[in-house]
C-alpha cells in the first residue's frame, strides 16, 4: 500500500487520474472528429451545442447531443451506485469497481467500433457508439469524485483550469481562494493531457480501429494501479470522501 500520505500527493491516484483525464481527451477528439463535434466526456459544450442545432433545426445533431448527454448522466448514476454498493470511503474502495466496469464499457466501445468499420456522422452505428462512450465517460468522472481530491476533474476540465490559476494567483500574492487536493503542477498535467490525447487521436485518426482499442488499454492499465485490498482503518486516505469543499 502507499504509505501514509494525502491522497492526492500518492503516486497511485495521481497516475490513476492522469489516466483517465488521457482517456477523456482521447474519447473527445475522436466523438468529436468522427460525429460532428459530438463531445462524449466534456459535455458543456454538448449543452451549449444543443441550444444551437434546436435553433437551426437540425434534428439529426440534436439527437446524437442529447443520447451523448443521457448517456453520460446515466453513467454517472451507476457509478455512485456502485460506490455506494461497496460502502468504502478510503481509497481505493470508492473506484475499483466503479473502473473495472469503466474499462468493460470501453472494451465495448472499441469493439462495437471496429465491428461499424467506418461509422458516419447520423448512422445508427453512430448513435450506439456516441451512448457507450458517454456512459463510459460519466461512469469515470463520477469514480474520480468517489475520491474526494479537489481538482482532480477528468472530465470538468474547466473546473481544473480555475484551480490552476487560482492556486498561482494565490502563490504570488497570498490571495486566499480556491484550493486543490493537488498541487499546481498537477493540475497542469491534466490539462496537457487532456489536451494532447485530443491532438494524437485527431492526428491518427486514419488508423479508426487501432484508435478506438488505446481507451480500453489504458482503462486496463489504470485497474493495475489501483490496489485490490483497502487499508488499515485510520489511515490518512480515509478521509477521503471528507475532503471535498
Amino acid at each position: 500500500m502507499e504509505p501514509a500520505a494525502p491522497l492526492g500527493a500518492q503516486h497511485r491516484v495521481r497516475f490513476v487520474v492522469l489516466a483517465l483525464a488521457g482517456i477523456g481527451g482521447w474519447l473527445d477528439g475522436l466523438t468529436f472528429t468522427a460525429f460532428g463535434g459530438v463531445f462524449v466526456s466534456a459535455v458543456t459544450g454538448d449543452l451549449v451545442q444543443v441550444g444551437i442545432t434546436a435553433e437551426r433545426g437540425d434534428w439529426r445533431d440534436l439527437a446524437l447531443l442529447l443520447v451523448a448527454l443521457v448517456a453520460f448522466a446515466a453513467g454517472t448514476a451507476i457509478s455512485v451506485l456502485l460506490v455506494r454498493a461497496v460502502g468504502a470511503t478510503a481509497w481505493p474502495g470508492p473506484v475499483r469497481r466503479p473502473l473495472l466496469v469503466h474499462a468493460a464499457i470501453l472494451v465495448v466501445f472499441a469493439i462495437a467500433w471496429t465491428l461499424a468499420a467506418d461509422p458516419r456522422h447520423g448512422s445508427l452505428e453512430a448513435y450506439a457508439i456516441v451512448a457507450v462512450a458517454a456512459l463510459s465517460a460519466g461512469v469515470q468522472g463520477a469514480a474520480v469524485l468517489g475520491l474526494g481530491v479537489r481538482g482532480a476533474s477528468v472530465n470538468a476540465v474547466t473546473g481544473v483550469l480555475m484551480l490552476l490559476g487560482a492556486s498561482l494567483a494565490e502563490r504570488g500574492g497570498r490571495i486566499p481562494g480556491p484550493r486543490a487536493g493537488v498541487p499546481a503542477w498537477m493540475l497542469a498535467m491534466i490539462l496537457v493531457v487532456y489536451t494532447v490525447s485530443g491532438f494524437l487521436v485527431a492526428l491518427a485518426f486514419g488508423a479508426h480501429r487501432v484508435v478506438a482499442w488505446v481507451p480500453a488499454a489504458v482503462a486496463l492499465a489504470v485497474l493495475v494501479a489501483v490496489p485490490r485490498v483497502r487499508p488499515p482503518q485510520g489511515s490518512t486516505a480515509s478521509s477521503a470522501a471528507s475532503s471535498v469543499g
